[in-house]
């Protein structure tokens, strides 16, 4: 009994360091890895990084250090088929340049859409693989509120408070996101239903113009021999 129990708690343990340990990939060239996130407007995302090879990546032949780019952008826009497409070019693009092994980069949108992740690693190869852990949040984190009760002094039933009314927003946010993809998604396929409508009656009019034509040239070629 007493082998069963340290088993089990070993295995206990075991599970909740892997709990908390980071994932990692790996780059293994210079083209740039993403992962993507939508979100509607006004929000903020969190990019949480760690890149412990980041101080080792250098150019083999001379030794001078590589960098590594994460970069956040916003593509795919929702609402482009209701005005917004003269404002996509406008969304920002955050390009930086990591210093340090780990931290934390804060994005916020403008509109609704994906929001795309990517990281390069300029030196990254097959034969020195370059180890990346990526973590993305979006709206405030802890540090956000507790920045917020000790500048204007709120209780935990204030900050409480906060949190809810934020999630809320983020919420009827979201609504509105899918409302407006929803209204893009009907709008295609009504336009596809009306396609889908005109295209047996154009092949039905062309079907009788090619006849026309072909009946048309045999009748001339018979008078032209005087078969008729």
């Amino acid at each position: 009994n007493m082998k069963k129990y340290i088993a089990t708690a070993l295995l206990l343990l075991s599970l909740a360091i892997s709990g908390n340990a980071k994932s990692y990939f790996f780059l293994t060239s210079q083209a740039p890895k993403c992962s993507i996130v939508e979100v509607p407007s006004a929000t903020f995302v969190h990019v949480s990084y760690s890149v412990p090879d980041l101080h080792d990546i250098k150019e083999p032949a001379a030794g001078r250090k590589k960098q590594t780019i994460l970069t956040i952008s916003q593509t795919n826009t929702v609402g482009e088929q209701h005005g917004h497409r003269s404002r996509r070019s406008k969304t920002p693009t955050s390009t930086n340049v990591l210093e340090k092994i780990s931290g934390k980069i804060l994005y916020k949108t403008e509109l609704d859409g994906t929001v795309q992740v990517c990281i390069r690693a300029q030196g990254a190869s097959a034969e020195h693989p370059v180890r990346v852990s990526l973590f993305v949040a979006t709206g405030h984190d802890a540090v956000h509120y507790k920045h917020e009760e000790m500048e204007k002094h709120l209780s935990k039933l204030q900050i409480a408070l906060m949190k809810l009314t934020d999630d809320m927003d983020g919420v009827l946010r979201e609504a509105d996101m899918a409302k407006t993809r929803e209204v893009e998604f009907h709008n295609q396929s009504a336009s596809m239903h009306a396609a889908s409508q005109w295209w047996p009656i154009l092949q039905m009019v062309v079907l009788l113009a090619t006849g026309f034509t072909q009946a048309s040239a045999m009748i001339h070629f018979f008078k032209s021999k005087r078969l008729v």
